[in-house]
């Protein structure tokens, strides 16, 4: 186990809110992690009270867990242990898997890890960046295809207790970093079209799909589904930014923070984690949210 060095907060600081029903503002931006290793891709716990993280020791990087109830005698949980990277941790619905990508068969391949019986599987032998559908049941993620003796990332369904796999899309457009909404209907991801990185969102039963940003990254839905939160470059993917589905308004939520990655929103809907380096080292950060 790896302790904190220090935490500049209060968890109970934080003043939790409901889910976010209004216009989110910043309440406060707080640094949560100090120990100097590379991090990316913070996960919450259904609970709200646990965030999984991958972090780089040893010159590798494994599956962590961080617990928020009494930060200041917290210690990072190691969950796996492999010479290979481990990382994109998702949660799952009850809390009892942690999917994860791991490129330990000499490929990228998703994997559960069960957090109660304590042992992993491969679920996927060939795919990256794992959803979960709110059911537990079933989750989205990317696979590469070779089409038209091209390379092309496209964006499938599995289910986790069969070798049940479909395709969503079939128009082999370039696809990436999926992400499901609470309420299993939707999903945002990633589009190239060979200029830019586009955040699009689409309609799992209707295939219906409209874009909602022409340059970000690492969309990830509220609770609610009503706003997705997502980095956009500014001079270097350093600005954070929601979507509000109801208004199609945009607002910026942190700006010039140094690089940031993987925006996360938490079960309450009052806190998002990501990553920054603004200092110095990628460290995982929180915003506290309120509301107008």
């Amino acid at each position: 186990m790896i302790k904190i060095k220090t935490l500049l907060f209060v968890y109970l600081t934080f003043f939790p809110v409901n889910t976010i029903t209004a216009k989110p503002i910043v309440d406060k931006v707080a640094q949560l992690t100090f120990d100097g290793n590379y991090k990316y891709c913070p996960s919450w716990s259904p609970s709200g009270d646990k965030i999984a993280f991958s972090m780089k020791t040893d010159n590798n990087f494994d599956i962590y867990m961080l617990e928020l109830k009494n930060p200041s005698s917290s210690v990072f949980q190691r969950i796996t242990y492999d010479e290979k990277i481990d990382g994109e941790p998702r949660w799952s619905p009850k809390g009892d898997k942690i999917l994860f990508e791991s490129n330990r068969t000499g490929r990228w391949s998703i994997w559960c890890k069960n957090l109660i019986k304590q042992d992993e599987k491969i679920l996927v032998p060939d795919g990256r960046t794992p959803s979960w559908f709110p059911d537990g049941k079933e989750f989205i993620f990317v696979k590469e295809i070779y089409q038209e003796n091209r390379p092309v990332n496209v964006i499938w369904i599995k289910n986790i207790d069969t070798t049940s796999e479909s395709l969503l899309f079939v128009d082999y457009d370039e696809r990436m970093y999926p992400s499901c909404s609470g309420d299993g209907k939707k999903i945002a991801f990633l589009k190239s079209n060979n200029q830019n990185v586009e955040i699009w969102i689409a309609d799992i039963s209707t295939r219906e799909q409209k874009m909602i940003c022409l340059d970000g990254a690492y969309p990830t839905w509220s609770p609610d589904g009503k706003f997705i939160v997502f980095v956009t470059r500014g001079r270097n993917y350093n600005n954070i930014e929601v979507y509000n589905l109801e208004t199609n308004e945009r607002k910026m939520l942190v700006e010039n923070f140094g690089h940031i990655r993987s925006p996360s929103w938490s079960p309450a809907g009052d806190k998002i984690a990501f990553i920054s380096n603004r200092s110095g080292h990628y460290e995982i950060w929180l915003i506290a949210l309120g509301v107008k």
